[in-house]
């Protein structure tokens, strides 16, 4: 099955920034979950998918450094503006949810941007800067997508590695068949927290909210024409 085919009617209500309707975890799992596999790609570029909670930030960048560290990649490309929706400004989780999940919730309080963050604590790690490719522009992963071609030359890259949490990395994907291109294979590294994968994401009141909104996220910006469509179940990720 397409997610375009499922019978889900994404409700977004633009005061809270939310989607209202309830979305059932069988219909969540198969649109974040199914098929994602990490095949263990090597290849010359990572993109790392900016974010400000504390946890998946830090998840994300050590996923990385082990990338870079084992030489599964060489040049990582870290992507995330101000402006993004987990920011602090503009950070839309409720705050019933974020003092239930004060351990998990908790964002960076400054104006730096994420992808300079990033840069920051890649440094820190001892990754080269010469290595580190930075894009401060990129609101949402639809922009640093569309950004990918004009930072770096794609016409030898048969591969990507795609680095971000479980339950965004489905909207990652369609995002890149529609931008960068059907014929480059795109390897899935979840970055994992203990708390927004297939396994555990029900645990808390934030994992759920998470998976719920981009599980509807993906459903309509499909059913939209804003990211590519692709089957739930395949393992390969070219078209």
């Amino acid at each position: 099955m397409k997610i375009s085919e499922l019978e889900v009617k994404p409700l977004w209500n633009p005061e809270t920034s939310l989607y209202d309707n309830e979305i059932s975890n069988d219909i969540i799992e198969k649109v974040l979950f199914s098929g994602i596999e990490d095949d263990n790609t090597i290849c010359t570029y990572a993109i790392i998918f900016g974010v400000n909670r504390i946890i998946e930030f830090k998840a994300r960048l050590n996923t990385m450094y082990e990338l870079y560290r084992s030489k599964r990649v060489k040049k990582l490309i870290l992507a995330g503006s101000n402006k993004g929706i987990s920011s602090k400004k503009r950070n839309q989780t409720p705050k019933s949810v974020i003092e239930s999940c004060s351990d998990i919730s908790t964002l960076f309080n400054d104006d730096i941007t994420e992808a300079e963050r990033m840069k920051n604590y890649a440094i820190s790690l001892g990754i080269k800067e010469e290595d580190l490719i930075v894009d401060h522009s990129a609101n949402n992963s639809v922009e640093t997508l569309m950004h990918v071609k004009e930072l770096i030359d794609l016409d030898k890259e048969k591969s990507l590695i795609l680095v971000t949490s479980g339950y965004h990395m489905r909207r990652c994907i369609c995002g890149a068949l529609k931008y960068i291109s059907k014929d480059i294979h795109y390897c899935p590294v979840v970055a994992a927290t203990g708390y927004f994968e297939k396994d555990n994401y029900t645990n808390t009141e934030l994992g759920r909210l998470l998976a719920s909104f981009d599980a509807n996220r993906v459903i309509s910006q499909v059913k939209e024409g804003i990211i590519s469509d692709m089957e739930l179940e395949q393992k390969s990720i070219t078209l």
